[in-house]
Order: structure tokens, then C-alpha cells, then sequence
């Protein structure tokens, strides 16, 4: 492909979307946030080079990260190699205040498109949407702290694991953990194991390290998660944000308690599945009440310490690319997200993501909190809980609705159970 024709591309691009342009400002303990003119100058970094190896190309890739400035810019930039074998890398390189895992797909799709002789498609404004949400806050009651959560008892036990204010957590601060789920385990999870209680395949990874945890941590009652979301949650079919660059990405907990679902697989997988269904707009709405909303903010203050565990689900997005895509994505070693002295917003970050037919959890833990040698045991735990819950799940013959699948009963598990018995 012509330099010069990605060149145009990728300013294409950034003209389309303004949180590629977008510049903000500190003025004592508040920010602010403008986007530059479309045919401002110096809007983003572009960079050609020539007879690269993989050491030079992951060397500048790390020199990239290091020229992001949210305040004076760029917050993008790309930069075009070409190896002594005629292959061309294209290294793109975005802060993360202004774009998500569906962002970078959408910027990918446009340059695709843009290369391949099309035009863009429209795409809502992130200003628009985010002034929306303001205005949303404070005039609807669907943004009650009363009706945003989906379980009780929601905290950040952090004592449990002897860690205060001073405990240091920053991204270097924590140890790395990594455990593959097996082929024939991970197909169940994606397939057959969701059809008893009619789950998706984030509620049976998620009653995997509930149950695990409860398992290693017998001391412990009750454990809160806080599961981030994608965020593109809008209230109006008039609102399209499938093709809007920014970070939309929420965050929402949701509280399990051990005597609530230590009887069985299914009381576990149910719980689960229904307290994560009845989160209002899949935790938005918590998620906008707690920062926009006057009485949520007051409401939910004591949410606002480091949290104690946290999970994120990127499903099979990561492979980006396709069969017949221009692109096909690229590791680079030594090449990491997120700078070493980033403050972590967690004691413990589950993430997970399925490559190659395979469920991978990685799991970072603050290493000076209490509780290293089980921390160790409970990751290894989750595959064995994974492949329990998934092997019990495809003996289940029958399919079994749960509180959610009531939408206008008021029932408990209790009520549901003698419903489920007596008349279905």
C-alpha cells in the first residue's frame, strides 16, 4: 500500500472523529476537555521508516508511547515500517481517554475502508453523547441510587487483605498470573453449558471465580466484583453509537453471598446470571448515577476506594482481523498497555479473553496484600471450577428460567423454585 495513501487515510480518520483531536486542561483538582478544529495543524503524529527489524519496530512503538500528552497532544499517532522483505507494519498508538476495545475496531474498519476506496460512514458525536448523559442524570429518576444495583451489600472488604491507604499499587506493584482453559472446556463455554439456564459465556466465567474464591477463602462470607462494561448503552434507537471513538467503558459490582449460592452449580450460575441481567442498561445506569447523579454521588462515596477485585471480559474481540481484512494484528514483545507507575484502580484485576479456541485469565495481585500463597491457589482453582460448572451444566437435560426471564413478577429463588415445580 502507498505511504501516501495511508498518510491520507489515517488524517481522514482523525478529522471523522474528534476525541482523536481532543486536548484537556488541569486547572487545580478539575479538568476540562476541548477538541482541536479538524484542519488544525499537528493534530497527530505521523512517522514513515524504512529497513526496520522487529527490534526497531518494537523500540518505536515504546518511543510512541512516550510522546502521548493529554494536555498539549498528540493522543494518536501511527507510523508506517517497512522491512528488508517487503513487508509494511502499521503502528497505531492511542491514549486511552479517548478510545475502547470497539473504538480501535471502528478506526481499523475506517482506514480499511478508506484504502479500499470508500467513504466514511457517519458516526455520533462522544461530545453530544456525554453532554446527553449529563442531562439524563439530572432529571431521570431511572437514575436513583435506589434502582441502580442489582444485589445488596455491595463493599471493598480491604482489610481482609491488610492493605490501606499507604499499601502501594501501582501496574509494577502487582504480580502476574496466567491460566489457559482447555479447548474442549472453552467450546462449552461458548456453546453447550449456556443452554440450561439460557447464560451467556461471562456468567459462567464469573461463577467460575466466585465459586474458586469461596473455595480458597473459606473465611470469606461475601465478595463484591466490579465487572466493567462496554458503556455503549443508549436509551433511544435515535442514538447510534456503534460507530463512536471514545472511552465508553463502565463499571458496575455486583455482591455474591456464599450461604446464597453454595448449594448447587445451578443456584450459583443463576445468581449470577440474574444479578447481572437486572443491572440496569447492563450497569450504566449505576455507573452515571454514581458520577452525574447529585444523590448517587453522596449514595455511593464509599465505592470510591481502590477497588478489591475487578473483572473484565473481552470475549473474541482481540482477533480484530479476518480472513479477507487488509490488517492482521501484530504482538509486539515488551510492548505493554500500561506504563509501570500507573496507579492500578484494584487490589486484584481479572481479565479475560479467548485466542485461538482457548479461555485465558489473566490476573494481576497487588504483591504486598496478604494472602500471596492462596491468591496463587485460587487462579489455578477457577479451571477446575470452569470445568465442574461446564461438565454439571451439559448433564442438565432440562432448560430452567431464572428471576430474570419473569420480567413482570415479583418472585425470589424461593417462590421460583415452587413456581417451576408445581405448574411448569
Amino acid at each position: 500500500i502507498l505511504t501516501q495513501h495511508i498518510d491520507s487515510a489515517i488524517s481522514e480518520v482523525v478529522q471523522h472523529h474528534s476525541m482523536l483531536r481532543a486536548r484537556f486542561h488541569r486547572n487545580g483538582d478539575e479538568w476540562t476537555q476541548k477538541t482541536l478544529k479538524p484542519d488544525t495543524s499537528g493534530l497527530y503524529h505521523f512517522g514513515v521508516h524504512h529497513m526496520c527489524f522487529a527490534a526497531d519496530i518494537e523500540r518505536l512503538a515504546l518511543s510512541r508511547h512516550r510522546i502521548l500528552d493529554i494536555e498539549e497532544g498528540p493522543v494518536f499517532s501511527a507510523d508506517v515500517c517497512h522491512n528488508a522483505f517487503g513487508e509494511q507494519y502499521l503502528i497505531l498508538i492511542a491514549h486511552h481517554l479517548v478510545v475502547d476495545l470497539v473504538s480501535w475496531r471502528v478506526i481499523l474498519e475506517d482506514i480499511e475502508s478508506l484504502l479500499g476506496g470508500n467513504h466514511l460512514q457517519p458516526s455520533f458525536s462522544f461530545q453530544v453523547w456525554n453532554d446527553m448523559q449529563i442531562e439524563r442524570a439530572k432529571e431521570s429518576s431511572f437514575l436513583d441510587p435506589e434502582n441502580v444495583l442489582s444485589t445488596t451489600g455491595i463493599n471493598n472488604n480491604l482489610e481482609f487483605w491488610q492493605a490501606t491507604a499507604e499499601t502501594k499499587n501501582t501496574v509494577e506493584d502487582h504480580l502476574k498470573y496466567c491460566t489457559k482453559i482447555e479447548s474442549k472446556i472453552t467450546e462449552l463455554i461458548l456453546k453447550d453449558a449456556n443452554y440450561p439456564f439460557n447464560t451467556e459465556p461471562v456468567d459462567l466465567l464469573l461463577a467460575a471465580v466466585w465459586q474458586a474464591f469461596f473455595k480458597t477463602f473459606p473465611q470469606r462470607d461475601g465478595l463484591t466484583i466490579f465487572i466493567e462494561g462496554h458503556g455503549r448503552e443508549p436509551w433511544s434507537s435515535d442514538i447510534d453509537l456503534s460507530r463512536t471513538v471514545g472511552w465508553f467503558t463502565t463499571i458496575s459490582p455486583i455482591h455474591v453471598l456464599k450461604s446464597d449460592v453454595h448449594q448447587s452449580v445451578a443456584s450459583l450460575v443463576r445468581f449470577v446470571k440474574d444479578a447481572r441481567r437486572l443491572l440496569p442498561a447492563n450497569g450504566w445506569a449505576y455507573f452515571a448515577s454514581r458520577y452525574l447523579n447529585e444523590s448517587g454521588k453522596s449514595a455511593f462515596k464509599s465505592h470510591d476506594s481502590i477497588m478489591e477485585i475487578t473483572f473484565n471480559y473481552h470475549g473474541q474481540f482481540q482477533q480484530l482481523e479476518n480472513e479477507k481484512a487488509m490488517f492482521e494484528n501484530v504482538t509486539l514483545n515488551g510492548v505493554y498497555e500500561q506504563g509501570s507507575a500507573l496507579p492500578a484502580s484494584s487490589l486484584i484485576a481479572v481479565e479475560v479473553s479467548i485466542d485461538r479456541g482457548q479461555v485465558t485469565f489473566d490476573i494481576s495481585a497487588n504483591r504486598y496484600i496478604n494472602h500471596q500463597d492462596c491468591i496463587s491457589n485460587w487462579v489455578k482453582a477457577i479451571s477446575q471450577s470452569l470445568k465442574t460448572i461446564c461438565n454439571e451444566l451439559v448433564s442438565t437435560e432440562i432448560s430452567h428460567r431464572t428471576l430474570c426471564d419473569y420480567e413482570f413478577l415479583s418472585l425470589g429463588y424461593t417462590e421460583l423454585n415452587r413456581l417451576q415445580e408445581r405448574v411448569i
